[in-house]
Order: C-alpha cells, then sequence, then structure tokens
C-alpha cells in the first residue's frame, strides 16, 4: 500500500541555503495540487492531503473509472506499514516518513540535489553542444552586468533561473531587452549567496514534450511515455496532452537525434546514484530567422512530474481517444466556472466531452486550482475545441 505525498516545494528544500518561506497562497495552492495525484493511486492506496475533498469527491472519481482511493489528513490515519511516494525526494521528507513509521527507500540525496540543478542540465548542454545559441552561467557580479548589457540586443527579451525553481518560479522573465531595477536586484541577491544563475535567450516555443522515464537502482533506464506539454506564454505549465500513443514508445513528435540525447541524459542521472521517477522537457523553438531548432534537455527533473501523473488518466480513455489534461488556477475565470457546472460545455463538438478531475472543495473552501480531462478521436478536433471554449492559454 502506498502513500503518495505532494511535497511540491521539495526544490526549496535542495538548496544549501536551506528552504524559503513561502506565502499563504503558495501553501494553499500546494495543498489543493496534493488532488493532482489521484490517478497513481491504485485500490487501497492513500494521498495525503492536508484538506479533506467535499464528501462526494471519492465517489464521483469511482463514477468516472478510477479505483478506491483514501484521502489522508492525519497521521492517525496513516495505514501501518505504508509505502510513502512522495513527488520529490528531500531531507525533510525523510524525516516526515520517520515520524509517522512510513516505509521508504530513497536515492542518494546528494544526486537528487545534483540530479535537479539547472547547474547539471546546463553543464550537460554544454559538453554536448545542445544548448541555446547565448545561454550563459553567470557566478559574479561582473558576469551578470556583462550579460545583462548584451541582453539589450535581445529583441524578443530573456530569462535568467535559479539553480534550483519549479513551476516557472525562481526566475526572472524580461520580454523586453532593458532589464528592471527589481530583476537585476533579484539577480545580485543570488549571486551574493554564492549561488550560480543562468541566462537564456527567450525562444518561441512550436512545440514542448515531457519525457518520463523510470530509473531502476541496475539495468537500462526505461521510457514510461511521453505527454505533450500545454504552458501559456510566460512559459508557465497548464496542462498536459495524452496522444493515443503516449505509452507505448518514443513519440514520432520528436526526431531520433534528439530523443537520443534525452535518453543519454537519463543514464548519466542514474550514473549520479539516482533512482525513481524522472522527467525530461523537450522544445522544438522558432529562431529569429523563422527556421525551427530542438531544444533536447530543456529541463530535467528527478521526481514525479505532471506529466507522468498525467499518463494515469490514460486508463479513462476509450480505443482512438486523445486527451488534454488541462490545470486552470485564475480563481472565477470561466473555465473554471465550467468545471464547476459541467453543464456549461453541452455545446462541446459530438465525440468531444470534459471530465471534472478534482474537487469542488478542499477543508470546506472553494479551490482555485481545478483540472480536467478534455477528450476527442482526434488531435484536430482536440485543439479545435480547446482553442473554442479557451481551454488552452497559449496564443497559436
Amino acid at each position: 500500500m502506498n502513500l503518495f505525498f505532494g511535497n511540491f516545494d521539495f526544490e526549496h528544500h535542495l538548496d544549501s541555503k536551506g528552504p524559503r518561506a513561502l506565502s499563504a497562497q503558495i501553501r494553499r495552492l500546494n495543498d489543493e495540487m496534493a488532488f493532482c495525484l489521484v490517478p497513481l493511486a491504485k485500490t487501497s492506496d492513500c494521498i495525503w492531503t492536508p484538506e479533506q475533498p467535499e464528501p462526494g469527491f471519492a465517489q464521483h472519481l469511482e463514477e468516472i473509472g478510477l479505483p478506491l482511493v483514501r484521502f489522508v489528513s492525519r497521521d492517525r490515519d496513516i495505514p501501518a506499514g505504508a509505502t510513502l511516494i512522495p513527488w520529490g525526494w528531500c531531507p525533510s521528507v525523510q524525516t516526515w516518513a520517520a515520524k509517522r513509521n512510513c516505509a521508504s527507500v530513497s536515492p542518494d540525496l546528494v544526486a537528487v540535489a545534483r540530479a535537479n540543478s539547472r547547474e547539471f542540465s546546463s553543464a550537460l548542454e554544454m559538453e554536448w553542444t545542445v544548448g541555446l545559441v547565448g545561454a550563459r552561467t553567470i557566478r559574479t557580479l561582473h558576469e551578470l552586468d556583462q550579460v545583462l548589457s548584451e541582453a539589450t540586443k535581445l529583441p524578443g527579451g530573456w530569462v535568467i533561473k535559479a539553480n534550483f525553481g519549479m513551476s516557472a518560479r525562481e526566475r526572472i522573465l524580461a520580454r523586453r531587452s532593458t532589464p528592471r531595477a527589481q530583476d537585476v536586484e533579484w539577480a545580485r541577491r543570488r549571486l551574493d549567496l554564492g549561488a550560480p544563475i543562468f541566462f537564456e535567450p527567450w525562444v518561441e516555443s512550436v512545440a514542448e514534450f515531457g519525457c518520463q522515464f523510470s530509473i531502476p537502482t541496475s539495468g537500462k533506464p526505461t521510457l514510461a511515455g511521453i505527454t505533450g506539454l500545454l504552458t501559456d506564454q510566460q512559459g508557465t505549465y497548464r496542462g498536459s496532452r495524452l496522444a493515443e500513443d503516449c505509452g507505448t514508445g518514443p513519440s514520432h513528435l520528436i526526431e531520433p537525434s534528439v530523443f537520443e540525447v534525452v535518453e543519454r541524459a537519463a543514464q548519466r542521472v542514474q550514473r549520479l546514484g539516482y533512482f525513481g521517477p524522472l522527467g525530461i522537457d523537450v522544445m522544438r523553438y522558432r529562431t529569429a530567422d523563422g527556421e525551427t531548432e530542438w531544444r533536447p534537455l530543456q529541463d530535467i527533473n528527478a521526481r514525479l512530474t505532471m506529466g507522468r501523473v498525467a499518463l494515469g488518466w490514460r486508463r479513462l480513455l476509450a480505443a482512438g481517444e486523445q486527451a488534454d489534461w488541462l490545470h486552470f488556477r485564475s480563481p472565477g475565470n470561466s473555465a473554471q466556472a465550467g468545471l464547476r457546472s459541467p453543464e456549461a460545455f453541452d455545446a462541446l463538438p459530438a465525440g468531444v466531452r470534459m471530465v471534472r478531475t478534482s474537487p469542488l472543495e478542499a477543508g470546506g473552501r472553494a479551490v482555485s486550482h481545478t483540472t480536467a480531462l478534455l477528450i476527442a478521436q482526434s488531435t484536430q478536433v482536440l485543439e479545435t475545441s480547446a482553442r473554442r471554449y479557451r481551454l488552452v492559454p497559449r496564443a497559436e
């Protein structure tokens, strides 16, 4: 029996400077996102949810085709001998499991931190010459000043990322060439702490994919599936696409030479001493002259990912069906209102359906992070429906 634990801020705990204090809004969001782990669970598995969903949510999950899942919010309700499966491994998770007598087998935490660092992925990009032209590692204030001076020549903008970050956090994104004073201060503070930061030119994404691996303690890493990544214009995750063949092998949408780099990176992560779930994001982007190029190692995540979780929803799809697992995070928007009132989507085209996959309430309060599956018989119909109802925020 497994106990899934959504420590979605675990990257903050990997930094040698210690975890950051999170705002009440982010803590609430993390609590609600625990329900995203539902499709990973098998019968009688448990999910740690700091706040309980409305009473009818478990029944709703059974009705749409999921096994019986228990939501646990108190230590005394954790089944004896439950094996902890966290979003990601870090010292605080090990302590949490030990206090509650949960079984756990974690990889080496030094390997976890190394594999999840942008320093590691950046080094691989440099070693294999597969990174973005103009990307730089910044370690000194002098290097920062030099890079920001050169950035004024980038009409598409740029981004600076911290060594550890998640969900488009811990970064500054400048869609204009001249940096703001607060952005420069953000970067300087991190350099003052002795941490490297990473500069990249901002590029136009054409398509993004999440390659989901299982890394064993010995033997070759295996591919669990490939999901499409749905992101907005700021590069923030908004959902995953489940194509018909997403769990059968390398996607025909990713060039073989690009996927070869991804596999090599998975093997390198394994050699660090890591085992467990691994997600590697791949981007196809458009250059300034209109050509398309590949970035095989856009992100390396030695943990569970939303793409890995999304693969669990395949059990709800009939033969030939494809789906977008969509995430809505803005309270009061029309899409969220539609999820609360499924009849709002009665006008969906024939053969297209919407399935709610998140609770309506947590701890007696309406949730602000809702999810749903938009299901159709073809990618074209899926994309048309998503754009028609403004369910996918990226502008085409």
